[in-house]
């Protein structure tokens, strides 16, 4: 068995970090749900904290999209 290469290790990374994100909406809403619903006072702190983990992990998925997008430019720009 030979080891992953870089690329792939990057997309590996990306996919679990997309599935963190999601984690963390899916525990916002089921959250913020069974606040204002079910009147489950707990349930606002975990909420909380899942929506500003939400955050932090989307503004880092737009970081490296971002950082992505600027080097393709970089690396097509020396190909003209």
């Amino acid at each position: 068995m030979k080891s992953l290469t870089q690329k792939t290790k990057d997309r590996l990374a990306v996919i679990g970090i997309l599935a963190l994100e999601a984690f963390f909406v899916f525990g916002s809403v089921s959250n913020f749900y069974r606040f204002v619903f079910l009147k489950i006072y707990l349930d606002i702190f975990l909420a909380i904290f899942s929506t500003v983990g939400a955050g932090i992990i989307f503004v880092f998925i737009l970081v490296i999209l971002l950082s992505y997008l600027d080097k393709r430019k970089v690396l097509n720009s020396f190909r003209k």
